[in-house]
């Protein structure tokens, strides 16, 4: 390996070192994505801003979209706090990850809200 390959090697390396605490930020689904890449992105440069964008990634809890009002919730709950909506169960989610069950559980032809022209949607 000539010099020039190992160099780009190592500056690509550290490339992905410093932007490692926005890569787990944004895999985990944290609720403050956005602060933790900014404090990464202007402070990182700064071995303490990096510590704390990365201490800041590793500490945020997983977030998930409620199916019902499409607020984050974390993702162990199985209620809503904002709406009080059911959550899918881990349960769930693995009969759902079978192909076999979703061809008996999951209807073919899922009925979609309709609109009528004077009041809205509706669901069935």
């Amino acid at each position: 390996m000539t010099p020039d390959v190992i160099s780009l090697l190592v500056y690509t390396g550290l490339a992905l070192l410093y932007i490692a605490p926005a890569m787990i930020a944004s895999s985990r689904g944290a609720r403050s994505q956005g602060g933790i890449v900014a404090v990464n992105l202007l402070l990182g440069w700064t071995i303490v801003g990096w510590w704390i964008a990365i201490i800041w990634a590793l500490a945020a809890r997983p977030m998930k979209a409620c199916p019902h009002c499409a607020r984050a919730v974390p993702a162990e709950a199985s209620v809503c706090s904002y709406c009080r909506g059911a959550l899918a169960s881990p349960v769930e989610i693995a009969r759902h990850a079978n192909p076999q069950t979703v061809a008996t559980t999951v209807p073919t032809s899922p009925r979609l809200p309709t609109k009528s022209p004077n009041q809205g949607f509706k669901r069935f």
